[in-house]
C-alpha cells in the first residue's frame, strides 16, 4: 500500500481512529505511580492487542519498578 492510499484510508477512518485512541486514553495507567501497575498492564495490553490485529508484531514486555537497567 503506497503513501496515497494510507492517508486516504486515515481520511475514511479517522472518526474510528480517533474513538480507538481515546478508548486507549480512558485507561488510568500513570506508569511512574505503582497504584496503577493493573491499568499500565491493561494499557500495554490493549495497544499489543490492537497492533496484532492491524497485522503488526508486537509483544508486551514486563518492567521492574524502581529498578535501574543498565
Amino acid at each position: 500500500m503506497g503513501i496515497e492510499n494510507q492517508l486516504s484510508w486515515v481520511s475514511t477512518n479517522e472518526n474510528a481512529c480517533i474513538d480507538r485512541l481515546v478508548e486507549w486514553l480512558r485507561i488510568p495507567s500513570i506508569s511512574t505511580d505503582p497504584a496503577y501497575k493493573d491499568q499500565c498492564r491493561t494499557a500495554a495490553n490493549w495497544a499489543n492487542d490492537q497492533l496484532n490485529s492491524l497485522g503488526l508484531e508486537s509483544k508486551v514486555v514486563e518492567t521492574q519498578i524502581g529498578r535501574a537497567h543498565v
